[in-house]
Protein backbone atom coordinates (compact mmCIF):
# COMPACT_ATOMS: atom_id res chain seq x y z
CA UNK A 1 0.00 0.00 0.00
CA UNK A 2 1.32 3.46 -0.95
CA UNK A 3 2.26 5.59 2.08
CA UNK A 4 0.01 8.69 2.50
CA UNK A 5 2.92 11.07 1.93
CA UNK A 6 3.64 9.51 -1.48
CA UNK A 7 -0.03 9.82 -2.47
CA UNK A 8 0.05 13.50 -1.61
CA UNK A 9 3.07 13.99 -3.89
CA UNK A 10 2.47 11.59 -6.78
CA UNK A 11 -1.31 11.79 -7.23
CA UNK A 12 -1.42 15.52 -7.98
CA UNK A 13 1.46 15.12 -10.43
CA UNK A 14 -0.40 12.38 -12.31
CA UNK A 15 -3.56 14.44 -12.50
CA UNK A 16 -1.69 17.48 -13.83
CA UNK A 17 0.04 15.35 -16.50
CA UNK A 18 -3.29 13.80 -17.53
CA UNK A 19 -5.02 17.18 -17.69
CA UNK A 20 -2.24 18.65 -19.81
CA UNK A 21 -2.55 15.69 -22.17
CA UNK A 22 -6.29 16.32 -22.46
CA UNK A 23 -5.70 20.00 -23.15
CA UNK A 24 -3.08 19.22 -25.81
CA UNK A 25 -5.63 17.04 -27.60
CA UNK A 26 -8.16 19.85 -27.20
CA UNK A 27 -5.75 22.30 -28.82
CA UNK A 28 -5.30 19.98 -31.79
CA UNK A 29 -9.07 19.64 -32.11
CA UNK A 30 -9.32 23.41 -31.97
CA UNK A 31 -7.16 23.80 -35.06
CA UNK A 32 -9.64 21.61 -36.93
CA UNK A 33 -12.58 23.55 -35.56
CA UNK A 34 -11.08 26.88 -36.56
CA UNK A 35 -10.81 25.75 -40.16
CA UNK A 36 -14.53 24.93 -40.03
CA UNK A 37 -15.42 28.23 -38.30
CA UNK A 38 -16.76 26.52 -35.17
CA UNK A 39 -15.48 28.86 -32.49
CA UNK A 40 -17.97 28.98 -29.65
CA UNK A 41 -16.74 28.81 -26.08
CA UNK A 42 -18.58 26.27 -23.89
CA UNK A 43 -19.48 28.94 -21.35
CA UNK A 44 -21.51 30.72 -24.05
CA UNK A 45 -23.78 27.81 -24.98
CA UNK A 46 -25.97 27.87 -21.89
CA UNK A 47 -26.02 31.66 -21.83
CA UNK A 48 -27.12 31.92 -25.46
CA UNK A 49 -29.92 29.43 -24.88
CA UNK A 50 -31.09 31.16 -21.72
CA UNK A 51 -31.09 34.53 -23.49
CA UNK A 52 -33.15 33.11 -26.39
CA UNK A 53 -30.50 34.20 -28.86
CA UNK A 54 -30.75 33.18 -32.54
CA UNK A 55 -28.07 30.61 -31.65
CA UNK A 56 -30.46 28.62 -29.46
CA UNK A 57 -31.68 26.42 -32.31
CA UNK A 58 -28.19 25.72 -33.66
CA UNK A 59 -26.50 22.43 -32.91
CA UNK A 60 -22.84 22.84 -32.00
CA UNK A 61 -20.72 20.01 -33.47
CA UNK A 62 -18.94 17.88 -30.84
CA UNK A 63 -15.57 18.85 -32.28
CA UNK A 64 -16.29 22.42 -31.28
CA UNK A 65 -16.17 21.56 -27.60
CA UNK A 66 -12.78 20.16 -26.60
CA UNK A 67 -12.95 22.34 -23.48
CA UNK A 68 -16.10 20.46 -22.49
CA UNK A 69 -14.10 17.23 -22.72
CA UNK A 70 -11.56 18.78 -20.38
CA UNK A 71 -14.33 19.68 -17.94
CA UNK A 72 -15.71 16.15 -17.97
CA UNK A 73 -12.37 14.47 -17.38
CA UNK A 74 -11.39 16.92 -14.66
CA UNK A 75 -14.49 16.29 -12.53
CA UNK A 76 -12.62 14.02 -10.10
CA UNK A 77 -10.42 16.98 -9.22
CA UNK A 78 -13.27 18.96 -7.71
CA UNK A 79 -13.62 17.15 -4.37
CA UNK A 80 -9.87 16.47 -4.09
CA UNK A 81 -8.74 19.42 -2.03
CA UNK A 82 -5.42 17.79 -1.01
CA UNK A 83 -4.20 16.59 -4.40
CA UNK A 84 -2.42 19.76 -5.39
CA UNK A 85 -4.82 20.37 -8.27
CA UNK A 86 -6.34 23.59 -7.03
CA UNK A 87 -5.13 25.50 -10.11
CA UNK A 88 -7.12 23.10 -12.30
CA UNK A 89 -10.19 23.41 -10.09
CA UNK A 90 -9.97 27.18 -10.40
CA UNK A 91 -9.70 26.88 -14.18
CA UNK A 92 -12.72 24.57 -14.47
CA UNK A 93 -14.72 26.88 -12.25
CA UNK A 94 -13.78 29.78 -14.51
CA UNK A 95 -14.82 27.81 -17.58
CA UNK A 96 -18.13 26.90 -15.99
CA UNK A 97 -19.16 30.46 -15.12
CA UNK A 98 -21.99 31.74 -17.29
CA UNK A 99 -23.24 34.67 -15.24
CA UNK A 100 -23.85 37.92 -17.09
CA UNK A 101 -21.15 39.81 -15.20
CA UNK A 102 -18.38 37.64 -16.69
CA UNK A 103 -16.83 39.70 -19.47
CA UNK A 104 -15.18 36.81 -21.31
CA UNK A 105 -14.46 33.09 -20.93
CA UNK A 106 -11.36 30.96 -21.20
CA UNK A 107 -11.30 29.64 -24.75
CA UNK A 108 -9.72 26.63 -26.36
CA UNK A 109 -6.81 28.83 -27.45
CA UNK A 110 -6.27 29.70 -23.77
CA UNK A 111 -6.23 25.97 -22.98
CA UNK A 112 -3.67 25.41 -25.72
CA UNK A 113 -1.45 28.03 -24.13
CA UNK A 114 -1.91 26.33 -20.77
CA UNK A 115 -0.79 23.01 -22.27
CA UNK A 116 2.40 24.68 -23.45
CA UNK A 117 3.24 26.83 -20.46
CA UNK A 118 1.59 25.13 -17.50
CA UNK A 119 -0.95 26.38 -15.01
CA UNK A 120 1.11 29.47 -14.29
CA UNK A 121 0.48 30.60 -17.85
CA UNK A 122 -3.21 31.18 -17.15
CA UNK A 123 -2.45 33.54 -14.31
CA UNK A 124 0.10 35.35 -16.45
CA UNK A 125 -2.30 35.64 -19.40
CA UNK A 126 -5.06 37.04 -17.22
CA UNK A 127 -2.69 39.54 -15.63
CA UNK A 128 -1.28 40.74 -18.95
CA UNK A 129 -4.78 41.13 -20.41
CA UNK A 130 -5.98 43.27 -17.53
CA UNK A 131 -2.84 45.39 -17.42
CA UNK A 132 -2.34 45.84 -21.17
CA UNK A 133 -1.76 49.50 -21.99
CA UNK A 134 -2.16 51.32 -25.27
CA UNK A 135 1.31 52.46 -26.32
CA UNK A 136 2.29 55.62 -28.13
CA UNK A 137 2.71 53.66 -31.37
CA UNK A 138 -0.73 52.05 -31.24
CA UNK A 139 -3.01 52.90 -34.14
CA UNK A 140 -5.43 54.64 -31.79
CA UNK A 141 -2.66 56.79 -30.31
CA UNK A 142 -1.39 57.69 -33.78
CA UNK A 143 -4.92 58.68 -34.78
CA UNK A 144 -5.52 60.79 -31.69
CA UNK A 145 -2.18 62.54 -32.13
CA UNK A 146 -3.54 64.01 -35.38
CA UNK A 147 -6.90 64.97 -33.86
CA UNK A 148 -8.95 62.00 -35.04
CA UNK A 149 -11.54 60.63 -32.64
CA UNK A 150 -9.50 57.45 -32.81
CA UNK A 151 -9.00 54.06 -34.42
CA UNK A 152 -11.02 50.95 -33.71
CA UNK A 153 -12.49 47.74 -35.05
CA UNK A 154 -15.47 45.48 -34.92
CA UNK A 155 -15.33 42.31 -32.86
CA UNK A 156 -17.73 39.38 -33.06
CA UNK A 157 -19.45 37.87 -30.05
CA UNK A 158 -21.00 34.76 -31.58
CA UNK A 159 -24.26 36.03 -33.08
CA UNK A 160 -25.75 34.11 -35.99
CA UNK A 161 -23.41 31.71 -37.84
CA UNK A 162 -20.23 33.70 -37.22
CA UNK A 163 -17.21 32.62 -35.23
CA UNK A 164 -16.64 34.60 -32.06
CA UNK A 165 -13.44 36.61 -32.28
CA UNK A 166 -14.30 38.08 -28.87
CA UNK A 167 -13.81 34.67 -27.25
CA UNK A 168 -10.21 34.60 -28.53
CA UNK A 169 -7.86 36.07 -25.92
CA UNK A 170 -5.26 36.80 -28.61
CA UNK A 171 -7.72 38.93 -30.57
CA UNK A 172 -8.78 40.77 -27.42
CA UNK A 173 -5.10 41.52 -26.73
CA UNK A 174 -4.72 42.96 -30.25
CA UNK A 175 -7.73 45.20 -29.66
CA UNK A 176 -6.27 46.35 -26.37
CA UNK A 177 -2.99 47.28 -28.02
CA UNK A 178 -4.32 49.05 -31.11
CA UNK A 179 -7.95 50.11 -30.60
CA UNK A 180 -9.65 52.92 -28.76
CA UNK A 181 -13.08 52.27 -30.28
CA UNK A 182 -15.09 49.06 -30.47
CA UNK A 183 -18.22 48.08 -32.40
CA UNK A 184 -20.17 44.83 -32.32
CA UNK A 185 -19.93 43.03 -35.66
CA UNK A 186 -23.46 41.58 -35.55
CA UNK A 187 -24.71 41.59 -31.97
CA UNK A 188 -26.61 44.90 -32.06
CA UNK A 189 -28.41 44.17 -35.32
CA UNK A 190 -32.11 43.35 -35.31
CA UNK A 191 -31.54 39.67 -36.06
CA UNK A 192 -29.43 39.30 -32.90
CA UNK A 193 -31.38 41.62 -30.58
CA UNK A 194 -34.95 40.70 -31.53
CA UNK A 195 -35.77 36.97 -31.30
CA UNK A 196 -39.49 37.86 -31.47
CA UNK A 197 -41.73 40.96 -31.47
CA UNK A 198 -41.92 41.10 -27.66
CA UNK A 199 -38.39 40.37 -26.46
CA UNK A 200 -34.89 41.82 -26.63
CA UNK A 201 -31.70 39.79 -26.17
CA UNK A 202 -28.86 42.10 -25.13
CA UNK A 203 -26.49 39.62 -23.51
CA UNK A 204 -24.03 39.09 -26.37
CA UNK A 205 -23.65 42.82 -26.95
CA UNK A 206 -23.59 43.69 -23.25
CA UNK A 207 -20.61 41.47 -22.48
CA UNK A 208 -18.56 43.15 -25.22
CA UNK A 209 -19.60 46.63 -24.19
CA UNK A 210 -18.73 45.88 -20.56
CA UNK A 211 -15.30 44.68 -21.65
CA UNK A 212 -14.77 47.74 -23.86
CA UNK A 213 -15.69 50.06 -21.00
CA UNK A 214 -13.34 48.21 -18.63
CA UNK A 215 -10.55 48.79 -21.17
CA UNK A 216 -11.34 52.49 -21.73
CA UNK A 217 -12.64 51.99 -25.26
CA UNK A 218 -15.41 54.09 -26.77
CA UNK A 219 -18.32 52.19 -28.32
CA UNK A 220 -20.14 52.58 -31.64
CA UNK A 221 -23.66 51.28 -32.24
CA UNK A 222 -24.25 49.26 -35.43
CA UNK A 223 -27.00 49.37 -36.62
CA UNK A 224 -30.45 50.64 -35.59
CA UNK A 225 -31.88 49.63 -38.98
CA UNK A 226 -30.17 47.49 -41.61
CA UNK A 227 -32.48 48.31 -44.49
CA UNK A 228 -32.23 44.98 -46.30
CA UNK A 229 -35.06 42.49 -45.90
CA UNK A 230 -32.74 39.49 -46.07
CA UNK A 231 -31.16 40.65 -42.80
CA UNK A 232 -34.45 41.20 -40.96
CA UNK A 233 -35.58 38.66 -38.36
CA UNK A 234 -37.99 36.20 -39.93
CA UNK A 235 -40.81 37.35 -37.68
CA UNK A 236 -40.45 40.91 -39.01
CA UNK A 237 -40.51 39.82 -42.65
CA UNK A 238 -43.77 37.95 -42.04
CA UNK A 239 -45.27 40.44 -39.58
CA UNK A 240 -48.97 41.35 -39.81
CA UNK A 241 -49.06 45.15 -39.68
CA UNK A 242 -52.82 45.13 -39.17
CA UNK A 243 -55.47 47.53 -40.36
CA UNK A 244 -53.30 50.63 -39.83
CA UNK A 245 -50.01 49.40 -41.26
CA UNK A 246 -48.25 52.78 -41.45
CA UNK A 247 -48.92 53.52 -37.80
CA UNK A 248 -47.83 50.03 -36.75
CA UNK A 249 -44.64 50.21 -38.84
CA UNK A 250 -43.72 53.53 -37.25
CA UNK A 251 -44.52 52.17 -33.76
CA UNK A 252 -42.20 49.18 -34.28
CA UNK A 253 -39.36 51.36 -35.57
CA UNK A 254 -39.61 53.92 -32.79
CA UNK A 255 -40.01 51.30 -30.07
CA UNK A 256 -36.95 49.35 -31.22
CA UNK A 257 -34.70 52.39 -31.57
CA UNK A 258 -35.85 53.92 -28.29
CA UNK A 259 -35.40 50.65 -26.40
CA UNK A 260 -31.89 50.02 -27.73
CA UNK A 261 -30.70 53.60 -27.18
CA UNK A 262 -32.20 53.70 -23.68
CA UNK A 263 -30.54 50.40 -22.80
CA UNK A 264 -27.07 51.73 -23.63
CA UNK A 265 -27.54 55.37 -22.69
CA UNK A 266 -24.39 57.47 -23.00
CA UNK A 267 -22.17 54.38 -23.24
CA UNK A 268 -22.48 54.46 -27.05
CA UNK A 269 -21.22 57.71 -28.55
CA UNK A 270 -22.40 57.25 -32.15
CA UNK A 271 -24.92 55.10 -34.03
CA UNK A 272 -25.16 53.86 -37.58
CA UNK A 273 -28.83 54.77 -37.59
CA UNK A 274 -29.60 53.39 -41.05
CA UNK A 275 -27.41 51.01 -43.00
CA UNK A 276 -27.47 50.44 -46.78
CA UNK A 277 -30.91 51.74 -47.72
CA UNK A 278 -29.82 52.79 -51.24
CA UNK A 279 -29.84 50.04 -53.87
CA UNK A 280 -26.40 49.87 -55.49
CA UNK A 281 -27.82 49.06 -58.94
CA UNK A 282 -30.75 51.46 -59.25
CA UNK A 283 -29.76 54.19 -56.80
CA UNK A 284 -33.29 54.10 -55.39
CA UNK A 285 -34.53 53.26 -51.90
CA UNK A 286 -34.65 49.56 -51.11
CA UNK A 287 -38.13 48.15 -50.57
CA UNK A 288 -38.76 46.60 -47.16
CA UNK A 289 -41.85 46.23 -44.94
CA UNK A 290 -41.03 49.66 -43.50
CA UNK A 291 -40.71 51.55 -46.78
CA UNK A 292 -43.74 49.68 -48.10
CA UNK A 293 -45.96 51.46 -45.58
CA UNK A 294 -43.91 54.56 -44.70
CA UNK A 295 -42.12 55.33 -47.95
CA UNK A 296 -38.90 57.36 -47.73
CA UNK A 297 -40.15 58.82 -44.44
CA UNK A 298 -39.09 55.56 -42.74
CA UNK A 299 -35.52 56.86 -42.79
CA UNK A 300 -36.51 60.25 -41.32
CA UNK A 301 -38.38 58.45 -38.54
CA UNK A 302 -35.26 56.45 -37.66
CA UNK A 303 -33.08 59.53 -37.30
CA UNK A 304 -35.75 61.39 -35.33
CA UNK A 305 -36.23 58.48 -32.93
CA UNK A 306 -32.48 58.04 -32.46
CA UNK A 307 -31.93 61.72 -31.75
CA UNK A 308 -34.73 61.80 -29.18
CA UNK A 309 -33.53 58.63 -27.45
CA UNK A 310 -29.79 59.45 -27.61
CA UNK A 311 -29.42 63.24 -27.95
CA UNK A 312 -25.69 63.01 -27.13
CA UNK A 313 -24.90 60.64 -30.01
CA UNK A 314 -23.50 61.44 -33.44
CA UNK A 315 -25.87 59.90 -35.98
CA UNK A 316 -24.58 58.23 -39.14
CA UNK A 317 -25.97 57.09 -42.45
CA UNK A 318 -23.76 54.13 -43.45
CA UNK A 319 -23.27 52.66 -46.95
CA UNK A 320 -20.72 50.95 -49.23
CA UNK A 321 -20.77 53.09 -52.39
CA UNK A 322 -17.45 53.05 -54.23
CA UNK A 323 -15.52 55.05 -56.79
CA UNK A 324 -16.03 52.79 -59.81
CA UNK A 325 -18.12 53.81 -62.84
CA UNK A 326 -20.70 51.14 -62.00
CA UNK A 327 -21.21 52.83 -58.65
CA UNK A 328 -22.32 56.15 -60.14
CA UNK A 329 -26.03 55.46 -59.48
CA UNK A 330 -25.22 54.30 -55.98
CA UNK A 331 -23.31 57.50 -55.23
CA UNK A 332 -26.08 59.63 -56.76
CA UNK A 333 -28.69 57.80 -54.70
CA UNK A 334 -26.78 58.42 -51.47
CA UNK A 335 -26.41 62.11 -52.31
CA UNK A 336 -30.12 62.31 -53.08
CA UNK A 337 -30.95 60.71 -49.72
CA UNK A 338 -28.60 62.97 -47.74
CA UNK A 339 -29.87 66.08 -49.54
CA UNK A 340 -33.45 65.19 -48.65
CA UNK A 341 -32.59 64.42 -45.01
CA UNK A 342 -30.77 67.74 -44.63
CA UNK A 343 -33.64 69.63 -46.29
CA UNK A 344 -36.04 68.00 -43.81
CA UNK A 345 -33.70 69.00 -40.95
CA UNK A 346 -33.21 65.37 -39.98
CA UNK A 347 -30.45 65.01 -37.35
CA UNK A 348 -27.86 63.27 -39.54
CA UNK A 349 -24.28 64.20 -38.68
CA UNK A 350 -21.94 61.90 -40.62
CA UNK A 351 -21.75 59.74 -43.70
CA UNK A 352 -20.30 56.36 -42.88
CA UNK A 353 -18.07 55.32 -45.80
CA UNK A 354 -17.76 51.59 -45.24
CA UNK A 355 -14.50 51.26 -47.19
CA UNK A 356 -14.55 47.57 -48.08
CA UNK A 357 -11.95 48.28 -50.73
CA UNK A 358 -10.01 46.06 -53.08
CA UNK A 359 -10.86 43.71 -55.93
CA UNK A 360 -13.81 41.45 -55.39
CA UNK A 361 -15.64 42.98 -52.45
CA UNK A 362 -18.31 44.83 -54.41
CA UNK A 363 -17.26 44.28 -58.04
CA UNK A 364 -20.42 45.94 -59.32
CA UNK A 365 -19.53 49.20 -57.61
CA UNK A 366 -15.93 49.37 -56.39
CA UNK A 367 -14.34 49.50 -59.80
CA UNK A 368 -10.62 49.25 -60.60
CA UNK A 369 -8.37 48.26 -57.74
CA UNK A 370 -5.61 50.71 -58.58
CA UNK A 371 -7.38 53.79 -57.14
CA UNK A 372 -5.91 55.74 -60.04
CA UNK A 373 -6.22 59.45 -60.76
CA UNK A 374 -9.46 58.82 -62.69
CA UNK A 375 -10.86 56.84 -59.76
CA UNK A 376 -9.90 59.57 -57.36
CA UNK A 377 -11.54 62.28 -59.48
CA UNK A 378 -14.94 60.54 -59.37
CA UNK A 379 -14.57 59.82 -55.67
CA UNK A 380 -13.55 63.40 -54.88
CA UNK A 381 -16.58 64.78 -56.66
CA UNK A 382 -18.81 62.61 -54.48
CA UNK A 383 -17.06 63.40 -51.19
CA UNK A 384 -16.94 67.13 -51.94
CA UNK A 385 -20.72 67.09 -52.36
CA UNK A 386 -21.11 65.30 -49.01
CA UNK A 387 -18.95 67.65 -46.95
CA UNK A 388 -20.60 70.63 -48.66
CA UNK A 389 -23.76 69.60 -46.79
CA UNK A 390 -21.90 70.20 -43.52
CA UNK A 391 -21.60 66.45 -42.95
CA UNK A 392 -18.51 64.79 -41.51
CA UNK A 393 -17.05 61.49 -42.63
CA UNK A 394 -16.22 58.24 -40.87
CA UNK A 395 -14.56 55.17 -42.37
CA UNK A 396 -16.65 52.54 -40.67
CA UNK A 397 -15.83 49.03 -42.01
CA UNK A 398 -12.36 49.09 -43.52
CA UNK A 399 -10.74 45.98 -44.98
CA UNK A 400 -9.04 45.03 -48.25
CA UNK A 401 -10.30 42.28 -50.51
CA UNK A 402 -7.94 40.40 -52.79
CA UNK A 403 -9.66 38.69 -55.71
CA UNK A 404 -7.13 37.99 -58.44
CA UNK A 405 -4.08 38.63 -56.27
CA UNK A 406 -1.11 36.23 -56.40
CA UNK A 407 -0.60 33.29 -54.07
CA UNK A 408 2.79 34.60 -52.94
CA UNK A 409 2.02 36.08 -49.52
CA UNK A 410 4.65 38.86 -49.43
CA UNK A 411 3.63 40.02 -52.91
CA UNK A 412 -0.06 39.86 -52.02
CA UNK A 413 0.48 41.76 -48.76
CA UNK A 414 2.45 44.48 -50.54
CA UNK A 415 -0.29 44.96 -53.14
CA UNK A 416 -2.99 45.28 -50.47
CA UNK A 417 -0.93 47.57 -48.25
CA UNK A 418 -0.11 49.88 -51.17
CA UNK A 419 -3.77 50.12 -52.17
CA UNK A 420 -4.80 50.77 -48.58
CA UNK A 421 -2.27 53.54 -48.08
CA UNK A 422 -3.26 55.31 -51.32
CA UNK A 423 -6.89 55.15 -50.29
CA UNK A 424 -6.34 56.25 -46.69
CA UNK A 425 -4.02 59.10 -47.67
CA UNK A 426 -6.78 60.36 -49.94
CA UNK A 427 -9.50 60.01 -47.30
CA UNK A 428 -7.43 61.49 -44.46
CA UNK A 429 -6.73 64.55 -46.62
CA UNK A 430 -10.36 65.42 -45.85
CA UNK A 431 -10.10 67.05 -42.44
CA UNK A 432 -13.77 66.16 -41.95
CA UNK A 433 -12.78 62.48 -41.59
CA UNK A 434 -13.24 61.73 -37.91
CA UNK A 435 -12.14 58.13 -37.37
CA UNK A 436 -11.24 54.81 -38.97
CA UNK A 437 -12.83 51.48 -38.02
CA UNK A 438 -11.42 48.20 -39.34
CA UNK A 439 -13.93 45.43 -40.00
CA UNK A 440 -11.97 42.92 -37.96
CA UNK A 441 -8.35 42.80 -36.86
CA UNK A 442 -7.40 39.19 -37.69
CA UNK A 443 -7.62 37.32 -40.99
CA UNK A 444 -9.13 34.14 -39.61
CA UNK A 445 -12.30 35.82 -38.34
CA UNK A 446 -12.93 38.12 -41.30
CA UNK A 447 -16.37 37.98 -42.91
CA UNK A 448 -14.57 37.92 -46.26
CA UNK A 449 -13.41 34.36 -45.65
CA UNK A 450 -16.95 33.26 -46.51
CA UNK A 451 -17.89 36.06 -48.91
CA UNK A 452 -17.51 35.74 -52.67
CA UNK A 453 -16.14 32.21 -52.51
CA UNK A 454 -12.77 30.83 -51.52
CA UNK A 455 -9.51 31.68 -53.21
CA UNK A 456 -8.85 29.38 -56.22
CA UNK A 457 -5.59 28.28 -54.59
CA UNK A 458 -7.42 27.40 -51.36
CA UNK A 459 -5.28 29.74 -49.26
CA UNK A 460 -6.67 31.82 -46.43
CA UNK A 461 -7.66 35.32 -47.43
CA UNK A 462 -5.63 38.11 -45.86
CA UNK A 463 -7.94 41.16 -45.63
CA UNK A 464 -7.11 42.25 -42.08
CA UNK A 465 -4.28 43.89 -40.13
CA UNK A 466 -3.04 40.76 -38.35
CA UNK A 467 -2.40 37.28 -39.69
CA UNK A 468 -3.61 33.97 -38.33
CA UNK A 469 -0.67 33.86 -35.92
CA UNK A 470 -1.58 37.21 -34.33
CA UNK A 471 1.32 38.96 -36.11
CA UNK A 472 1.00 42.43 -37.67
CA UNK A 473 1.08 42.62 -41.46
CA UNK A 474 2.13 45.32 -43.94
CA UNK A 475 -1.51 46.46 -43.94
CA UNK A 476 -1.14 47.58 -40.35
CA UNK A 477 2.06 49.43 -41.25
CA UNK A 478 0.22 51.16 -44.10
CA UNK A 479 -2.51 52.36 -41.74
CA UNK A 480 0.06 53.63 -39.26
CA UNK A 481 1.86 55.51 -42.04
CA UNK A 482 -1.40 57.05 -43.24
CA UNK A 483 -2.14 58.37 -39.75
CA UNK A 484 1.38 59.79 -39.43
CA UNK A 485 1.03 61.52 -42.84
CA UNK A 486 -2.47 62.85 -42.17
CA UNK A 487 -2.99 66.60 -41.72
CA UNK A 488 -4.35 67.58 -38.31
CA UNK A 489 -8.13 67.49 -38.03
CA UNK A 490 -10.21 70.64 -38.34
Amino acid sequence: MMPPWKALVIQPYCWVVMCRLVMTVGAAMDSVCRDRKFTIAPNMIKAMVSQRSPMKRRIIPPLARPASLFLLLSLPLWPTRLTGGMEMVTLTSKLAKTNKEQAMGVTRRDLARLAAFGAAGVAGMATSEVSAATGADSLDALAEAKGFVGFGSCIGGGAEDFASSFNDAGVRAIHQRDCGILVCENETKWVALRPNPKEYSFYLADRMLDWAQANNMAMRGHTLLWQKTQYFPKWLVNYDFGTRPAAEAERILREHITTVCAHYGARIFTYDVVNETVDEITGEMRQTPFTKYLGDNAIDICFDAAHKAAPHAKLVYNDYMGWGPNSARHRDGVLKLLTRLKANKAPVHLLGVQSHIGPGTNPESQGPNTFSAADQAAWKQFLDAVVAMDLRLALTEFDVSERGTPADIPERDRFMADLAQRYLNFMFAYRQTDYLMAWGMMDHYSWLQNFGGKRPDGMLKRPSLYDDNYQPKPLRQAIAAAFRNAPPRA
